[in-house]
């Protein structure tokens, strides 16, 4: 009974050293080393009307809320959405190409009213880096929608 106790043990012990090896192993996979250079990661912003951003959200409501309020009036019974997040892709020469919409909690008629009515706008102007225009997108978020 003694030695089978003592047997115990020694595999418990033997466990315990094996976890702990392992724990205080490095991963060696990769032995050659390729020298990087650090990306830059420049966040650039396009701008609206030089900057008035209060323009920027007058132009964005008078654009969404008429079809999302129609929405809203037309189908009582269906709960409206909440939130509302619009992506705009803007590209080099300040002209929004295409609209995304990363919550689906708009359906796909209203969607589209949307988009087309966002495709329209103009005024922006694109990020400048190393002295050339780029893509960029911006993102309007509406987080509390209130409806009466």
């Amino acid at each position: 009974m003694i030695f089978l106790y003592l047997h115990e043990m020694k595999s418990a012990s033997l466990f315990v050293l094996c976890l702990m090896v392992f724990c205080s192993l490095r991963s060696y996979a990769q032995s050659k080393k390729v020298p990087t250079k650090p990306i830059a990661f420049e966040n650039r912003l396009p701008v609206y009307k030089d900057g008035k951003m209060s323009l920027l959200y007058k132009d964005l409501d008078e654009a969404v809320m008429p079809i999302v309020d129609r929405y809203v009036t037309e189908h009582k019974n269906q709960s409206p959405p909440s939130k509302l997040r619009i992506s705009l892709f803007i590209d080099e020469k300040g002209k929004v190409y295409d609209v995304g919409f990363p919550l689906l909690n708009l359906p796909n008629a209203e969607r589209e009213q949307v988009k087309a009515r966002l495709l329209t706008m103009e005024g922006w102007k694109a990020p400048v880096i190393k002295g050339k225009p780029i893509k960029s997108v911006w993102v309007y978020n509406v987080n509390c929608l209130l409806w009466q």
